[in-house]
């Protein structure tokens, strides 16, 4: 069953979700989950985003994996579980849990070949609309003040949670977009072009 479970990393794209069509919302993003060797991984699905930590199991008798998350829905800091299990048929199939809140089923099919400018794979530079935006006010800041903002700055313009922002900056330096100096305020730094940056709203 082992090497069944390690069928299940890589990545997925949502294709079904309870009630809804995963891709319709203008979030800039395909919807899709993807799961790493090293127990990490990352998903988004409308407006919502955020970064996995899994484990792979068995489940009902099938190759499966269970994990937690923590991400953001419109900049609200958001957090859940959910579980998934490879079906016959070759899907994954399973579910997504809101802290406190509401949970919704899912259906996801392998990604085979990623096509040049496909959104939210990971190796694809493309951000989501919500992280070209704290992009673009990175850049727009930046170039206005001769230094890089906090994240006051951010939570200001934005206004929303500090948690939020918080999440926000993590998970635009893990994907690449930005770099900053430990332990040192002001430090962050675009990786991105600006002429690949959407005007800022």
């Amino acid at each position: 069953m082992k090497k069944k479970n390690s069928e299940i990393l890589g990545p997925w794209r949502i294709v079904e979700m309870e009630g809804d069509d995963p891709n319709e919302e203008d979030s800039g993003v395909p919807a899709f989950i993807r799961f790493d060797t090293d127990h990490r991984g990352e998903f988004a699905f409308g407006y919502v985003e955020g970064a996995v930590d899994h484990r792979l199991l068995e489940r009902v008798g099938k190759p499966g994996v269970e994990w937690t998350w923590e991400g953001n829905d419109e900049m609200d800091h958001v957090s859940g579980r959910g579980w998934a299990v490879l079906d016959r048929d070759g899907s994954l199939k399973g579910m997504f849990f809101f802290h406190q809140g509401t949970e919704t089923d899912f259906v996801a099919k392998r990604v085979g070949a990623q096509k040049s400018g496909a959104a939210g794979i990971r190796g694809v530079p493309q951000a989501t609309a919500r992280q070209g935006q704290f992009l673009a006010f990175i850049h727009a800041y930046t170039k206005l003040n001769d230094r890089p903002p906090s994240e006051v700055d951010m939570r200001r313009h934005f206004q929303v949670s500090p948690p939020s922002v918080h999440d926000m900056i993590l998970m635009l330096e893990k994907k690449g977009f930005i770099e900053r100096t430990p332990r040192a305020t002001r430090s962050i730094r675009l990786l991105v072009p600006p002429e690949r940056l959407p005007e800022l709203e």
